[in-house]
Parts: C-alpha cells; structure tokens; sequence
C-alpha cells in the first residue's frame, strides 16, 4: 500500500492512441515537483484540469514518475524512528496483533506523527499534508447522517455503519496496544486516525 498525492490521476505516459493529457481535478495541485514528483513535457493543462504535454511525445514516454519515497508507504514509515520504535514495542507485547503488523497502520500512524510535527515538518510534507487537506474526503464514511439517510434503500448504508464501528473499534483496538504514552508521542487520537484512514482509503494505491 502506498499513498500518493496526485488526486484523480487517470494515466501517466502517452497511450498508444497519443493521448496528450493525462489526470483530472488537479486544478488545486500549484506544483507536483515540489511534493518530489518529476515531470516530463508536462504543463498545466489551459482549461485548468489536468496536465497537459508541452510538446509533441511518442507513445510510452514517461510523463509523470512517483517514486516511492515520495509517497508515503510502509516502509518508509519503518525508517521514521518514533513510530518504529513505539510500534515495535507494541509488537514486542503482543507479536501476532493483525492491526500492528498492517502496512495500513504503520502508514496512518506515519501520517499522523509528521503532520504533528507542523511547521518543524519537511517542506515536501508540508505541501503533501496541505494537499490531503485541500483534496477533501469523498468516501461513504465521510458523509453525514443526513447523506447515509438517502441510500435509505440500498445496503451501502449498513455497510457504511458497519464500516464506521470498525473504524472506531480498531482506534480503540491500537489505543490499548500502543497505551497512552505512545499515543501521545505519535499524536494519535480518534479523529486524526479517522482523518489518516479516510485518506489512505480514499488516495492509496
């Protein structure tokens, strides 16, 4: 699991057919070299949605590359030392715990330290947290009651209030392993890991 930041990305070389664009809603994004991507002949496409090639490219050029420590994945979280270490001493007290051996966890828990760090944060993190914040949450347990009340009819509303209970039961679940002290370390509390799960869901790859 890997969580990038480049909302609605639909592509990111030139088809067969020569397509020359490639995303969608990424009005919002001022920089993509500047969250560590590299581009290549991209611009911001004139309509103001997507990229754009600056000039003509074969089919199979690369435009867009997203290298993997540029986004936020497992083991990138296993080289950020307090979350290392606070969840290695977790798994110290209870090695078989499914939640603390997910890649899912140690990334949201990554998350959320780096985005305590505030301004002392890398500028890179800075503009990745920025735009997590910017790119809002679209999945079924970011709605309200009163949008669960319009799928009154269709099974996607138990399943978003199932989805709901897990989420708050595995926070609950990590509090007890981690204990107190950990989590305050880590700035974990219910609504940050619904914040960093909701984005995983929503962002990850």
């Amino acid at each position: 699991q890997a969580l990038a930041h480049v909302r609605g990305l639909a592509g990111w070389w030139v088809g067969p057919s020569g397509a020359s664009w490639v995303g969608r809603s990424m009005a919002a994004i001022p920089s993509l070299d500047g969250l560590g991507y590299v581009l290549n002949r991209l611009v911001t496409h004139p309509s103001g949605e997507g990229l754009a090639c600056a000039e003509p490219a074969a089919a199979g050029t690369p435009l867009l590359a997203l290298p993997l420590t540029a986004c936020w994945t497992a083991e990138r979280a296993r080289r950020c030392q307090p979350v290392a270490r606070e969840l290695s001493r977790a798994l110290g007290r209870n090695p078989l715990h499914e939640l603390l051996q997910a890649d899912d966890t140690w990334i949201v828990l990554h998350l959320l330290h780096e985005r305590g760090l505030g301004p002392s944060a890398t500028p890179e993190v800075r503009a990745h947290l920025e735009l997590l914040a910017r790119a809002g949450e679209e999945t079924l347990l970011a709605w309200d009651e009163t949008e669960l009340a319009t799928l009154s009819t269709s099974p996607w509303q138990g399943e978003a209030a199932r989805r709901r209970q897990q989420l708050s039961a595995d926070f609950q679940s990590l509090l007890q392993e981690l204990g107190p002290e950990a989590a305050s370390t880590l700035k974990l509390d219910e609504a940050g890991y619904q914040w960093a799960r909701l984005g995983l869901q929503q962002h990850g790859l």
